[in-house]
């Protein structure tokens, strides 16, 4: 089991949210795209999300309500990462989900976390709590809580890493992901929680490049074997492909080093390596009972 600093650590960064149990957000009816602002509990602070709403005639609606999935961006912002988050975003809209994606710096005032880590991981997680909780109060939106999941990026991907192991802790009552897309996380953090805590709860698959430095891929692989005994997880390695693999953009080799995060490396668009993890993806949702067409097999162009 993890050590007690590990858990009241947890617990510290979101008991704040018991407050948000069975609460409803004050907004407008949501239009098909739209930005809502969500106050974080304890704080005068808000934070920005994109709502989308799927196409009337995409599957998966059950009950008259829609599942959900949260897109959480990098350690250099939503701006930046645009074209691959709208990319994914219109992806998972097309198969039925409504699409949430968080501005989590705005709230902070911080233009990017890649050197200074001053927006964490788990501090992100508490705001996609923060947010799910309230998704029920948003007029028109018909959310489905009981089918909750995202999707992270590179420090939005270490952002489902914590959620796997944290979300237990917060307080009943609140919503659960069923299930979390790690993409390119730091694996140093991942390979050190799985030698003493499993994932509970939400399944969590971990998509990334085998020879990603930046990811540390060695700790990706022997998490990989770890995860062989753990059906909750899944770790997916990719041959050749390095940081950003399926963000398009990238053709060429970009070297970066420096910081906590950011380790030497590339990042790197690899078609194949993009294609195999939408199938990936696809199949992650379908063994979770949703409707995943041929689409999954298309890669981000």
């Amino acid at each position: 089991m993890a050590g007690k600093s590990t858990c009241l650590a947890v617990k510290g960064a979101i008991l704040g949210l018991a407050l948000l149990a069975g609460g409803a957000a004050q907004a407008s009816p949501v239009r098909h795209m739209d930005v809502l602002t969500f106050p974080i509990p304890g704080t005068k602070l808000t934070i920005p999300a994109e709502i989308g709403l799927p196409p009337a005639s995409a599957p998966n609606l059950a009950e008259g309500k829609r599942p959900v999935m949260f897109l959480m961006h990098g350690c250099d912002g939503l701006a930046p990462e645009r074209n691959l988050i709208d990319l994914d975003a219109r992806w998972f809209r097309e198969h039925g989900f409504i699409t949430v994606t968080p501005d989590s710096f705005a709230p902070y005032n911080a233009f990017d976390v890649c050197v200074q880590q001053n927006v964490t991981p788990l501090k992100r997680f508490r705001d996609m709590l923060m947010i799910a909780a309230q998704l029920s109060g948003v007029e028109g939106l018909g959310a489905d809580l009981g089918r909750l999941y995202a999707v992270g990026y590179s420090h939005g991907g270490a952002v489902m890493v914590e959620g796997a192991l944290a979300q237990n802790m917060a307080p009943a009552g609140l919503p659960r992901f069923k299930g979390l897309i790690s993409y390119y996380p730091d694996c140093e953090r991942l390979r050190q929680a799985m030698t003493s805590v499993r994932v509970e709860g939400a399944r969590l698959l971990v998509l990334v490049g085998a020879d990603d430095a930046m990811a540390r891929a060695p700790m990706c692989q022997r998490a990989a074997e770890i995860a062989s005994a753990d059906p909750n997880l899944r770790v997916r390695l990719f041959p050749g492909a390095v940081h950003g693999f399926n963000a398009p953009g990238f053709e060429t080799a970009v070297a970066l080093d420096g910081g906590a995060f950011l380790r030497d490396g590339a990042i790197k668009f690899d078609p194949a390596a993009a294609t195999a993890a939408r199938q990936e993806v696809a199949e992650f949702l379908r063994t979770a009972g949703f409707t995943m067409d041929e689409a999954g097999k298309a890669a981000p162009q």
